[in-house]
């Protein structure tokens, strides 16, 4: 299951697995979605991260010596390549997720104070049409239609990465879950994560968010409940179970004693862990919106109705707000 909002949701079902030995080898990026009252209910998968992926040969080709890390960075390596006759973007604005879990996560969080900030948010004390940060974010998605291909509104998940793998563009927004299928279609291709910037502080630009997205639970009062702790137990502290989560999964390890490598994993994985060593990283947080992905699926139809020139950036900031007021007030009343 996710965290935070699922956690809320199954918490009476789930077995506290506090006590278990690896609960004090995970990462504490990976504690904060399954934690409840001091108490863990739950193992991580793995990490996974995501921001612009780009091919490192084509930024060469382009004469690109240095990565962007600005908004104005970003433009100005988007120039370059479109002078090479390059084109910068691949976006896959076809799909909600892409939009409403992700993209829209970089203006949550790159809020001072992020979690703080959605409970303001829930309790009426904020709100999103007046802030600075979410007027900052439209022009990333801005900057990413201008240099994009025609028409990203009809490009879907698996058509950004294969024209990304085979070369069409030198960046695309997406996560280390690609790995598998850029090898399959582009075996070595020479690859790597970019942040994505909203404005010009380096500082707080160059992060990447990293996360988990499920988590292994136990069912409470189960009949086979010492097996599944068993298991959960054999699968981190085992060679045999530490493979299969790094060799065979190709998985981020959420646990500090588990050895993973880039030539393990891929570049892309050896960037997030380079990342997460350096302490580089921003919070997922749509888990913690009220209504969850029925929420980000809402704001994400008003972003493609932005990119698609049907509403202006005030209207799409003020739908968002009233979709967050209504699901702030089915939560309240549940």
């Amino acid at each position: 299951m996710a965290g935070y909002t699922d956690l809320e949701l199954w918490q009476e079902y789930l077995e506290d697995l506090s006590d278990q030995p690896w609960v004090g080898d995970m990462l504490d990026l990976a504690k904060p979605a399954i934690t409840k009252d001091g108490k863990i209910y739950g193992m991580p998968l793995a990490l996974e991260g995501w921001g612009f992926i780009y091919n490192k040969d084509l930024f060469r080709q382009a004469g690109i010596n240095s990565t962007p890390a600005t908004l104005t960075q970003l433009r100005e390596a988007a120039d370059k390549l479109r002078a090479a006759g390059i084109r910068p973007f691949e976006n896959g604005y076809a799909e909600w997720w892409i939009l409403g879990n992700h993209l829209l996560n970089t203006a949550f969080s790159q809020q001072p104070e992020p979690v703080a900030f959605i409970e303001r948010l829930k309790n009426g004390r904020a709100s999103l049409t007046d802030n600075m940060i979410f007027k900052e974010w439209t022009s990333l998605i801005d900057l990413t239609v201008e240099y994009g291909q025609p028409n990203p509104l009809q490009t879907d998940y698996y058509t950004q990465v294969a024209n990304f793998a085979n070369g069409r563009a030198a960046m695309m927004q997406q996560g280390t879950w690609t790995q598998l299928q850029i090898d399959k279609l582009h075996p070595n291709l020479n690859i790597g994560f970019l942040p994505m910037p909203i404005n010009d502080d380096a500082k707080a630009m160059n992060k990447l968010p990293v996360g988990v997205a499920n988590y292994w639970v136990v069912l409470k009062n189960s009949r086979t409940e010492e097996e599944a702790k068993a298991f959960l137990r054999w699968l981190v502290s085992s060679g045999t179970g530490q493979a299969f989560i790094v060799d065979d999964a190709k998985l981020i390890p959420a646990f500090r004693s588990i050895p993973a490598t880039e030539a393990q994993l891929g570049p892309l994985s050896g960037e997030i862990l380079s990342y997460i060593k350096e302490g580089k990283t921003l919070p997922w947080l749509w888990q913690l919106y009220p209504g969850y992905e029925a929420n980000t699926w809402q704001m994400a139809t008003q972003i493609q109705s932005y990119i698609g020139k049907k509403i202006g950036k005030e209207k799409m900031l003020q739908e968002f707000q009233n979709i967050w007021d209504d699901m702030s007030a089915k939560e309240a009343s549940e």
